[in-house]
């Protein structure tokens, strides 16, 4: 038969093992916590990385555009072409692939060069960038177009990219640069496309 003594002192040692065990716990899932808030915040900083390189690249594209640029008569009035730059369809792109860095590297030299071939430099040099520099993409699709007043972005959903370019064919359209990629899963790793995230990026280049 256990004393009082002995007793009191079987319960205070029961209680201090449940005591570390709580504690434990509650630590388990503090550190738990912690490490999805770093898993956001890298994914966070890294979508943020990813959206400056497509801008960059989208913006020196324009640039490239507009001093290539054809006139077209559209309606009533007369304004800035790219024929040279559409695609047609959305392009869907090898991430890792730096097949074009010669390409890119060498440039353009000669004379009575084509708005084509000078077009062919430029997409080029914007395809190497967004296929080499994004971090963490395994799904890559842009396109550029011809599109209404008031385009649309760029959609990908269930392994299908949807370019969303619908013109007026009047001399409201605009002209439009799109990118649309996906983080996770590793590089061209679609397999698991419904439990990643989209981004999309659109710029104008004008009428």
């Amino acid at each position: 038969m256990k004393t009082g003594k002995t007793l009191f002192q079987s319960i205070t040692h029961g209680a201090t093992i449940l005591e570390v065990m709580i504690s434990v716990l509650l630590l388990t899932f503090g550190v738990l916590a912690l490490m999805a808030a770093q898993l956001r915040s890298v994914a966070s900083l890294s979508e943020a990385e990813n959206r400056s390189i497509v801008s960059q690249a989208a913006e020196a594209l324009a640039e490239g555009m507009q001093a290539n640029s054809s006139l077209e008569k559209v309606g009533s009035s007369y304004g800035r072409t790219y024929t040279a730059y559409y695609s047609g369809s959305t392009s869907v792109m090898t991430v890792g692939d730096d097949s074009q860095k010669t390409k890119v590297q060498n440039g353009l030299s000669g004379t009575g060069l084509t708005k084509k071939q000078v077009a062919d430099q430029h997409i080029a040099e914007f395809e190497y960038v967004l296929k080499t520099q994004l971090t963490n993409v395994n799904t890559l699709g842009y396109t550029i177009c011809r599109d209404k007043a008031k385009p649309e972005a760029a959609t990908y959903d269930n392994g299908h990219f949807d370019n969303k370019c619908a013109p007026a064919n009047n001399d409201t359209d605009t002209h439009v640069i799109k990118v649309v990629w996906r983080m996770g899963n590793g590089k061209n790793d679609s397999s698991n496309d419904n439990n990643t995230t989209a981004y999309s990026y659109m710029l104008e280049v004008g009428r």
